[in-house]
């Protein structure tokens, strides 16, 4: 990156002291906390409550479902997987990863948005729920 490009970056990140307050304005939400389904239903009831209407949930779970996740909020619709992970042929790949009750409006955000991120993109299917 040139160094313009770096000081644009960094001005457009922002510290919050809260979840609550750094998602309130967020049109996509990641979590990215270890693989503790607690730990992730707490982060969703969280989004559920606090974010705009329109926000999109992302989780980068590994191994649990993503349907299972979502199953806190009101939002199922807006709730997708996305995770970086390398591909057999050794190129590094972004998984999108719909649940059942994912609309197309949302998997079509977050694949433009995933574009944007890597050149390989991909969509996979969610774990069984537990």
């Amino acid at each position: 990156m040139t160094e313009e490009a770096t000081t644009a970056a960094l001005r457009n990140i922002s510290t919050e002291s809260t979840v609550e307050t750094a998602i309130r304005h967020a049109e996509l939400i990641v979590e990215a906390v270890p693989e503790e389904l607690e730990m992730k239903l707490e982060l969703f009831t969280i989004f559920d409550k606090f974010a705009k209407p329109d926000a999109i949930f992302i989780s980068t779970s590994e191994e649990l479902s993503i349907l299972d996740i979502s199953d806190v909020t009101i939002r199922r619709d807006r709730c997708m997987g996305m995770r970086f992970t390398r591909a057999e042929s050794g190129e590094d790949t972004l998984e999108l990863v719909p649940t059942a009750l994912t609309s197309l409006e949302t998997q079509q955000i977050c694949r433009e948005a995933a574009e944007k991120l890597s050149k390989n993109v991909r969509v996979v299917r969610d774990r069984d729920p537990a």
